[in-house]
């Protein structure tokens, strides 16, 4: 396994517990969902840097997870806001 194969493969680990952390995080701790979403959102970054940076297989194979990964976080985003949204307003 190449040294970018690996760094890309520790990436797509990081943003899986990142993801899954930030889903079990109540809406009370509304700093820290923030703060998790902004770790996503730079490993995510350096994902798609390393992507762009190396035409192999693995980088190829790794988009599509990318890319389901940044639609749920999308639609996790909306239905957060909205709950948080009405919850403050009641």
């Amino acid at each position: 396994m190449s040294h970018l194969s690996y760094q890309l493969f520790n990436y797509q680990y990081l943003l899986l517990t990142a993801v899954l952390e930030l889903i079990n995080t109540k809406g009370d701790k509304f700093f820290l969902q923030i703060f998790g979403l902004f770790i996503v959102g730079v490993i995510s970054y350096r994902m798609l840097l390393i992507t762009r940076i190396t035409r192999t297989v693995g980088a190829i194979r790794s988009s599509p997870i990318l890319l389901l990964l940044f639609f749920a976080m999308k639609k996790y985003i909306l239905v957060n806001v909205h709950l948080t949204s009405t919850t403050l307003v009641n």
